[in-house]
């Protein structure tokens, strides 16, 4: 285990969904303070954006019909109308810049070239139509509007941020978590030999249970500093000594529970090395063929061939040594698993 402590990170639920915790864990740079106001308290269903985006683009149809009729009655004055402001807009274009007056002249050749191409009438209904593309578009960006943004605040009460923390709980939460990280990285490299579920199951549990703990002692100990500060006599500091007490027993009872979690992150560090150990010897064992071939074709050297440890041995002294470790480590997930429930009381 690492002696610096490690920057701790927000602290999540494990019962919230797998979605809500991936949305909440990318976005954690707008989780809320404790002190923090909500502008949401509930999420919208898929249902509700479907609505809302079927009404709205139904909606949109009623603009676009009043574009084809304005478009059908007016169709000359309004052409007239846009000639002569494309023609304002390309000397403009000109006047203020050349390249830009040419840009401008080409795509107004284009437009003028599409509506000819297309007639009168498929003129206004591509124009009718892209109306109604656009009015539904805007729906759709409505209907999914703050679909990730509320998730910080609905979810308010279900992680911790470390800012909200003191600065001592705040390490002893980084701590934990590091904990977490080694384990998570045993699942991957421990295989089967590892139960990684119920260990990093138990853990979560003992991290946000802490992280609970260490927010309500926080709170507690910031409002303990401000009525010290204010107290006017040596009899008003003396009355908050029942509650320094209180609060520094809730901060060593935290301490050696997370000493014992770190306990079990050293087994869990220990079996890592051990199956990296294993590996090796394994990996070093499975080329002595190739060396004994070398050794048995330089001169003098047939009666050393057999000589070195039997690969059977030495590898099975390997492996039970990490099995053993694994064995501790999983011992040390039955005691946090118990002491979770002390914990929970």
């Amino acid at each position: 285990m690492s002696e610096h402590a490690s920057p701790a990170e927000p602290a999540f639920d494990p019962e919230l969904p797998q979605r809500v915790h991936d949305e909440l864990h990318f976005r954690h740079d707008e989780l809320l303070r404790a002190g923090d106001e909500r502008q949401w308290t509930r999420e919208l269903s898929a249902g509700q954006r479907w609505t809302e985006a079927l009404l709205l683009s139904a909606l949109s149809a009623v603009p676009a019909f009043a574009v084809l009729w304005a478009a059908s009655v007016f169709f000359l004055p309004l052409t007239i109308i846009a000639g002569i402001l494309l023609v304002m807009l390309v000397f403009g274009a000109f006047g203020y810049n050349p390249a830009l007056g040419f840009f401008v002249l080409t795509a107004s050749a284009g437009l003028v070239s599409l509506v000819v191409w297309l007639g009168p009438q498929a003129t206004v209904h591509t124009i009718s139509g892209g109306v109604w593309l656009a009015g539904t578009f805007f729906a759709a960006r409505y209907a999914l509007r703050d679909a990730g943004e509320r998730l910080p605040h609905v979810y308010r009460d279900h992680y911790v941020v470390p800012a909200d923390l003191h600065p001592v709980e705040r390490g002893m939460l980084g701590r934990v978590q590091v904990v977490v990280d080694l384990t998570e990285s045993a699942q991957e490299n421990l295989g089967g030999a590892f139960d990684a579920t119920t260990a990093l199951r138990t853990l979560q549990a003992q991290e946000w249970a802490l992280a609970q703990l260490f927010l309500r002692r926080s709170h507690l100990a910031r409002d303990l500093e401000r009525r010290e500060r204010e107290a006017v006599s040596d009899a008003v500091q003396r009355s908050l000594d029942p509650q320094r007490s209180s609060l520094q027993r809730v901060r060593a009872d935290a301490e050696e529970r997370v000493a014992r979690i770190e306990s079990y992150g050293r087994t869990v560090a220990d079996a890592l090395v051990k199956q990296r150990e294993w590996e090796q010897v394994r990996e070093n064992l499975s080329r002595d063929e190739a060396y004994g071939d070398l050794l048995f074709d330089t001169e003098g050297a047939p009666e050393q061939r057999g000589e070195g440890v039997p690969e059977d041995s030495a590898l099975r002294a390997v492996r039970e040594s990490r099995d053993e470790s694994v064995r501790r480590a999983l011992d040390e997930v039955r005691w946090l698993s118990e002491a979770q429930d002390v914990l929970d009381r």
